[in-house]
């Protein structure tokens, strides 16, 4: 459930949309590190209670620093997405749409377009006297064409960041959507103009494991200076998705600083402390349950083969039992038969002495 603060905070944005505010106040952007923050940042005074909400733990575990120059604003289906917000799976299945505000005086938040400079017009007026020929002068310079610089580049990622307290460092996050070289358009609030961006990583919908927790999916706009380079295996259009370090993709293709993000959460089910804490999407269906369905398969596979291996030992030793059971049967009975041979004998014996005593 949202807190009052968040609900309050929703509130003042859309008046600000329906007032036809155009820009990031202040406000808005304390709001958004403050959401960014870790809980150890937002603890308050000794003595005076925790503030609330605890904030998202993404920085600095995911990202080392945060200033950023406006806010992003997420729409899945028409429907607004306040920051840090609860959804579900079939909620954020299909790309948000985003728009960007920046906060006043933003010089990482842009949009440029060229644009020519006509020439300057005549200072006479057509009522005026003709003026006496003049010497030939030389042809007048063709209007110049002025170059604004070009449209200012982005790299626009989601990546999941795992459920709260998982290291950073050391467990790599899931790249659900990987664009670069996309602009922003029209005026502000700015929208994403992905004409002529490169669609690494086509978005997929989250797919947390069953039972992993809530999970925390950023959605990230970063700076991307000319001497941006894309790395080798994250080169071209239609890479699956896959993990990687956000960090470590960072430094080494030159991306500038996140001028804009936000973050939702999903959840998959009852946390538990037995799945395992990373999930993993199958880029087919984008759902972990048929993931974890064909676990269960085999683990039921495997369950069958040791019942069928326990039933054998079962028969095996049933069999032993029923053999030695018979063995003993049988020299019984091999010994009752003796008995009544010697028994005899000595029967015989008794008759002939005492005949030949008479």
């Amino acid at each position: 459930m949202l807190s009052l603060t968040a609900l309050a905070l929703l509130g003042l944005r859309l008046v600000a949309a329906q007032n036809g505010t155009s820009s990031a106040s202040a406000t808005d952007i304390a709001d958004v590190e403050a959401n960014f923050q870790a809980t150890k940042e937002r603890l308050g005074s000794p003595g005076r209670a925790p503030l609330t909400p605890p904030g998202a733990q993404l920085v600095p575990e995911l990202l080392p620093t945060f200033s950023p120059e406006g806010t992003l604003d997420l729409t899945f289906s028409g429907q607004s997405v306040s920051i840090g917000q609860n959804l579900t799976q079939d909620a954020v299945a299909t790309y948000p749409g985003i728009t960007v505000s920046p906060v006043s005086g933003a010089s990482g938040i842009d949009t440029t377009s060229p644009s020519i400079s006509p020439p300057p017009p005549s200072s006479r007026s057509p009522s005026q006297s003709p003026l006496p020929p003049l010497p030939p002068t030389p042809p007048s310079p063709a209007p110049q064409l002025t170059l604004a610089p070009l449209p200012q580049t982005y790299t626009l990622m989601m990546v999941d960041a795992n459920p709260v307290g998982t290291d950073e460092s050391t467990t790599a996050q899931t790249r659900h959507w990987l664009v670069n070289s996309v602009t922003l358009e029209g005026s502000a609030p700015y929208s994403v103009n992905y004409t002529g961006s490169t669609a690494i990583t086509n978005y997929a919908g989250p797919g947390p494991a069953a039972g992993s927790g809530s999970h925390r999916y950023v959605v990230l706009l970063y700076s991307q200076p000319s001497s941006f380079a894309a790395p080798a295996n994250l080169s071209t259009a239609n890479t699956p998705l896959g993990t990687f370090f956000l960090e470590e993709y960072v430094n080494s293709t030159g991306l500038g600083a996140v001028v804009a993000a936000n973050y939702f959460q999903v959840e998959n089910g009852v946390a538990t402390t037995s799945v395992p804490a990373t999930s993993t999407v199958n880029t087919a269906t984008l759902s972990a349950a048929s993931v974890s369905g064909t676990g269960a398969s085999a683990s039921g596979s495997g369950a069958s083969g040791s019942a069928s291996k326990s039933g054998s030992a079962t028969s095996g030793a049933a069999a032993s039992s029923t053999s030695k059971a018979a063995a003993g049967m049988q020299a019984s009975t091999n010994g009752l038969g003796w008995g009544v041979v010697v028994g005899a004998v000595g029967l015989v014996g008794c008759l002939f002495g005492a005949g030949l005593g008479l």
